[in-house]
């Protein structure tokens, strides 16, 4: 079968992991998402990324970027479950780990292809999650500055994103002038 096959390929040839986005999902998909999934399981499709992206055509690849990043996004949910540690213990190493994954995607492909608006996009969602205001509105700024497909929707998205936060700075000081701070 399909599993076996990349088995034996990551296995026997560990250098040369250039696979198809597709069934290279699969085995990934097959170690954690299987009812016996390990922390090794986990481990070794973390492994088996780090090593298929220094590939360049691997790293080259917006679809094989997104796969990467949505599986480590996945791992908030399975990785605390396998590893009985607490989930805010590992938040931060989590979040450090995806930022750095983040930043190389951007660095491959993010500014040279027009189809990573996923990759952009999902970048900004992890920074406003995390309060990096100003890290959200310097990566608007590059994506809107990179020639992207979708490149008005990411304009909608920071006209809004400055909205919303215009409207709460405008509260805060209502509330302040109302409290007596002048």
């Amino acid at each position: 079968d399909m599993i076996a096959k990349l088995r034996t390929l990551v296995d026997e040839y560990p250098n040369q992991l250039c696979f198809n986005v597709e069934a290279f999902s699969k085995y990934i998909d097959h170690l954690v998402k299987k009812s016996d999934t390990t922390k090794n399981d986990i481990d070794s499709a973390i492994s088996i990324f780090e090593k298929s992206m220094i590939l360049s055509s691997n790293a080259a690849c917006v679809n094989m970027w997104n796969k990467y990043i949505d599986f480590l996004q996945d791992l908030e949910d399975i990785y605390p479950k396998l590893t009985g540690e607490d989930h805010d213990a590992l938040k931060s190493a989590r979040e450090s780990k995806l930022k750095i994954v983040f930043e190389k995607a951007l660095e491959n492909v993010g500014f040279l292809c027009c189809s990573s608006f996923d990759i952009w996009t999902k970048f900004i969602t992890f920074e406003t999650t995390n309060n990096n205001l100003i890290q959200v509105n310097l990566l608007y700024f590059m994506a809107l500055e990179t020639p992207l497909h979708k490149r008005d929707e990411i304009l909608k998205q920071y006209i809004s994103t400055l909205e919303n936060l215009y409207d709460e700075i405008k509260e805060r000081l209502k509330e302040d002038e109302a409290s007596g701070f002048s």
